[in-house]
């Protein structure tokens, strides 16, 4: 869970862990540099990631879920932890513009949204605009998500809201 205008906290989340509505939640909690390694290693089909120093960090300290996502090993004496892949069963992505055939291109930073999406089984895209095919084999630098990947595109304007997309329309901090 994250958001990205602080320091407000992300309501509905916390709402649904605090008082178990619309139904209790079992939470577990990642940094971002893991969550990120971990959708890597999903989206290139790994069995495993090792991860940057995790010992101390209090990770570890408070699991609430006991299925050895990170495993500790011993190598040339030093501590070192590994981590299963993570392979959401569907995705959604939301881009600037695609066409038909779920070719789609996102401008601006991306972060981790290209590996988050070639994680998951199913990918459903999300975007401003479906445009002709030539729009995006004109910027094809821009296309993030080959269309074999993508199960469905859907045309939806506004539908990052109230984060904002580049050259479209700008995050909504007062709705935030």
């Amino acid at each position: 869970c994250w958001n990205a205008i602080g320091p407000t906290p992300t309501h509905a989340f916390r709402r649904a862990v605090e008082a178990d509505d619309p139904q209790p939640l079992t939470v577990e909690e990642f940094g971002l540099g893991d969550l990120n390694l971990r959708l890597f290693a999903g989206a290139r089909r790994l069995p495993f990631i090792p991860t940057t120093g995790v010992v101390g960090t209090g990770q570890f300290d408070n699991r609430m879920l006991d299925d050895e996502k990170f495993t500790e090993l011993t190598v040339d004496g030093e501590r070192h932890h590994v981590m299963k892949p993570l392979r959401p069963d569907v995705g959604f992505v939301h881009v600037h513009r695609a066409d038909a055939e779920g070719n789609a291109q996102l401008l601006g930073p991306k972060a981790e949204m290209k590996y988050g999406a070639m994680a998951c089984d199913h990918l459903v895209v999300t975007a401003e605009e479906i445009v002709d095919s030539e729009t995006i084999q004109s910027a094809p630098e821009q296309t993030i998500l080959p269309g074999f990947m993508v199960d469905s595109v859907v045309e939806v304007p506004g539908g990052s809201h109230p984060a904002g997309v580049v050259d479209y329309y700008p995050r909504d901090v007062e709705f935030l």
